[in-house]
């Protein structure tokens, strides 16, 4: 994930006040690819 989208993520995340497993449910994938985001991880597409 790029700087910028792992800076957009963090302020969304800051503004609503959200868990990484509340942003996780609201977008509908694991609180796991969340965290790989945050720590710059490149992950596979989620079944």
């Amino acid at each position: 994930m790029t700087e910028p989208a792992k800076s957009a993520l963090r302020r969304l995340r800051n503004l609503r006040h959200l868990t990484q497993k509340e942003l996780a449910d609201a977008l509908g994938i694991t609180e796991n690819t969340v965290a790989n985001w945050k720590r710059g991880r490149e992950i596979n597409a989620e079944p």
